[in-house]
């Protein structure tokens, strides 16, 4: 799978599961695909409220459960690898790679590959 050349994948699809650890935060899809990021997960929900997310924050009470069983009517990668999805509800949910962080800052899992943005020089 290749997410620069196609997201499709992606349309249709709800998150069914979000499980945080001590320093990262998973998504699971309904499709056998998850996101994981230790780096920054941000969520635009209508009227304008953003939630953040950061791999330095940990477990700290952050709440993406409106998130959960909405369909994904859309996904696209931009050229600085942030991987946006839209959601039926006009929310969006954005995964970034950090430039200034070494390290992975978010992978996508499929059934059986996976496919990592990370930042290996500064």
């Amino acid at each position: 799978m290749n997410l620069r050349q196609d997201c499709a994948f992606f349309r249709g699809e709800i998150i069914q599961q979000i499980c945080f650890g001590l320093y990262q935060i998973r998504f699971n899809f309904s499709n056998n695909i998850s996101i994981e990021s230790g780096d920054r997960v941000v969520n635009m929900h209508l009227p304008l409220q953003r939630i953040e997310w950061r791999g330095d924050m940990g477990r700290e009470s952050v709440s993406f459960n409106h998130l959960l069983e909405i369909e994904i009517i859309s996904a696209k990668l931009d050229d600085d690898d942030i991987l946006e999805l839209e959601f039926v509800d006009s929310s969006k949910l954005f995964f970034f790679n950090s430039r200034d962080v070494i390290g992975e800052s978010y992978i996508v899992h499929f059934k059986d590959d996976f496919e990592a943005f990370a930042n290996w020089e500064i």
